[in-house]
């Protein structure tokens, strides 16, 4: 077995076990029900075995994954177009921790309307204004779903995200301000400033997201599109990244002292 096969019957055997996982399956339980040896399966899920399509389609049906798998195996064998190994959103539903950073903006889950609606007309202009609106409406369903859940949150933000008012409206910022306070006084979230010149998290956009069922992984985001990566030494890069950002960031109690001052002091204006 060659490594770039090897590495695609990884990335398909993680993704299998989460989603057994999710069923609350045994491997015994899923190995009867598509009709080979619990070993069979435990192969497929440890990368050591290649799964024929035949078999990719009865796991597929087995676990109710809607397609998914085979999607998955047609583009990790190369004979797909590219998919991510799950959805954002997938993923987000079952986590218990959220870490991420984001040098420009305050994140998606975070997000007011109005300072959804101006982030995403300002930095991806060429969307039509219906799809603005659906963008922002799925934002915020995400960020409600987000709000209901039990999921830990925490975020290291460069501080010039308090004075980049969108669409320079103080009034706009000022509920943004507004929103995230009330969140981080509920216990919600955590966030802290990153206050120097140059830190990691400038290196870009990037979600850690960890499930009790799945491996853990890393979204990276960019303008134009969002990959999510599963590769354990790449989300292990991720991480000390992550803590690198933290260790130089503000506490999050001088945080938060820095986003009431923004905030009285755009109110006062």
């Amino acid at each position: 077995m060659d490594e770039q096969q090897s590495e695609a019957n990884a990335r398909f055997g993680r993704e299998m076990s989460r989603l057994r996982r999710l069923r609350r399956y045994t491997q015994a339980r899923l190995a009867k029900e598509v009709g080979v040896s619990q070993g069979h399966i435990g192969n497929v899920e440890r990368g050591e075995r290649t799964p024929d399509l035949r078999l990719v389609a009865d796991l597929d049906h087995a676990l109710e994954a809607a397609g998914r798998l085979e999607k998955i195996w047609s583009q990790l064998s190369g004979d797909g177009e590219p998919v991510w190994l799950d959805d954002l959103e997938d993923v987000e539903r079952d986590a218990v921790s959220i870490m991420e950073t984001h040098s420009d903006l305050f994140p998606a889950l975070l997000q007011t309307e109005g300072y959804a609606y101006a982030a995403m007309r300002t930095f991806s202009p060429w969307p039509t204004e219906e799809e603005v609106k659906a963008g922002v409406k799925a934002r915020l369903t995400r960020a409600e779903r987000f709000a209901s859940s039990a999921t830990m949150y925490r975020a290291v933000l460069d501080a010039s995200t308090l004075r980049r008012h969108p669409d320079n409206d103080p009034q706009l910022m000022a509920a943004q301000l507004s929103h995230v306070i009330k969140l981080i006084e509920s216990g919600r979230i955590s966030i802290q400033f990153v206050q120097s010149g140059w830190h990691p998290g400038l290196i870009g956009t990037f979600t850690l997201i960890a499930s009790p069922l799945a491996p853990e992984v890393v979204y990276v985001e960019s303008a134009h599109s969002g990959r999510l990566i599963d590769d354990p030494q790449a989300v292990q890069r991720f991480r000390v990244l992550f803590s690198d950002a933290q260790a130089i960031a503000l506490s999050p109690p001088e945080s938060l002292r820095l986003v009431r001052e923004e905030s009285e002091r755009l109110n006062h204006a």
